[in-house]
């Protein structure tokens, strides 16, 4: 799973949260506006492989998969496919899900159509690839841990559920 997704959730908590209290002095808009600059960071990581994801469509394969591992300075991918080619499913999932909630809440992530039209590209790979065995969440593979891919239920699961919130949903929020 990607630390920053898991930061995000966090933040996003923390934000739903300390709009409840009455009196934040603030700290409401800047945990919204930590978790914005989080989710934002992520997309930027993801959008920066869009080559990747382009080829993904071709071919489903782990050799063409997304990284979910980024360097924190530049964005880049920490690995290369040659590497590190773990397919996961549940990570972009996961990514997709805590958008439309924080979406849903009220924070704006999404600002221009590209990022709209790259969001649709992921939902096709997802909803692709949720057939395709993975490294599932422990990243692991099998259960015998020997890097071959199987299919997971966390990927399973995390891609049905990304893909009935993000159905119909307008990235935009109520702009």
């Amino acid at each position: 799973m990607s630390k920053g997704t898991i930061c995000t959730n966090l933040l996003q908590g923390l934000v739903l949260e300390t709009r409840r209290i009455d009196d934040d002095m603030g700290r409401t808009h800047e945990l919204e506006h930590s978790a914005v600059k989080c989710m934002r960071g992520i997309l930027y990581c993801y959008m920066r492989q869009s080559d990747k994801v382009e080829q993904f469509k071709q071919d489903p394969s782990p050799s063409k998969c997304l990284h979910s591992m980024f360097n924190v300075d530049t964005g880049d991918e920490v690995h290369s496919n040659s590497d590190y080619s773990h397919l996961q499913i549940d990570a972009v999932s996961l990514f997709l899900l805590y958008l439309v909630e924080m979406i849903c809440s009220g924070l704006q992530i999404i600002y221009n159509t590209d990022e709209v039209s790259f969001i649709q590209n992921l939902v096709f790979c997802v909803e692709r690839a949720y057939r395709v065995p993975d490294f599932g969440m422990w990243e692991r593979g099998s259960k015998y841990n020997n890097g071959s891919t199987e299919l997971h239920s966390s990927s399973v699961g995390l891609a049905k559920a990304a893909l009935e919130a993000i159905n119909g949903f307008n990235l935009f929020g109520n702009q």
